[in-house]
């Protein structure tokens, strides 16, 4: 990791390292199904218009939606990133054809390749802040012209973020960042974006208030 963090944010990150590589298989069954998201990641595929776009998923998990794009976007070149080395394994069993990688997404700086699209997911609520900020400025350097980002996170006021436990495994603790989609408009307008969607739904497996945005690069 080559940023420097304080002891406050490696505690975090330690703690959703080993809650999501220990339970990958865990979150593979349960969330697999992304029905309830399906809508924003077909209008955020849908608005990439070269068939052979390149996408990078930050946070991919298991794959559940890099394996939901390419089984309707065959074509596209989807990458995929994840902290968590289990989690890579099983995204690289669940999707063949798509490229995966062990990377804590704070790295971005590392990357030099030029993507039309870039997805993050459930990866918000684990990030600070700061951490956000740094993760757009390094997006709108790593997009195309005219490229898009698509983030999904929970909505709530930022002062409320807290240690939680989940409501099925309440034994398993994280750091939960909240966030309100003015907070999120004022980082990606500072780093030339443009929200082009806004959506709100409620998470069908934890009844969480989510936020999903789609943002363009100007």
């Amino acid at each position: 990791m080559t940023k420097s963090l304080t002891n406050k944010d490696v505690n975090q990150t330690e703690a959703t390292f080993k809650v999501f590589n220990d339970c990958a298989s865990m979150y593979d069954e349960k969330y697999r199904d992304i029905s309830a998201y399906e809508p924003s990641v077909l209008k955020f595929c849908e608005l990439l218009q070269d068939q052979h776009s390149k996408i990078l998923e930050l946070g991919c998990g298991p794959g559940n939606v890099t394996l939901f794009i390419k089984e309707r976007f065959p074509n596209f070149n989807v990458s995929g990133k994840d902290l968590s080395p289990n989690m890579i394994d099983i995204a690289e069993r669940n999707v063949p054809s798509a490229n995966f990688e062990v990377m804590d997404c704070r790295d971005l700086e590392s990357i030099q390749e030029v993507f039309d699209g870039m997805m993050c997911a459930f990866l918000f609520p684990y990030l600070s802040k700061g951490d956000v900020e740094q993760l757009i400025s390094e997006s709108s350097r790593i997009l195309s012209k005219n490229g898009y980002l698509y983030i999904s996170t929970i909505e709530g006021n930022y002062e409320s973020s807290q240690w939680t436990g989940s409501k099925n495994y309440p034994e398993l603790k994280l750091f939960m960042h909240y966030y309100q989609e003015e907070d999120l408009k004022n980082i990606l307008t500072k780093h030339c974006f443009k929200i082009v969607h806004t959506e709100q739904l409620v998470n069908p497996t934890n009844g969480d208030n989510e936020l999903i945005l789609i943002a363009k690069k100007n």
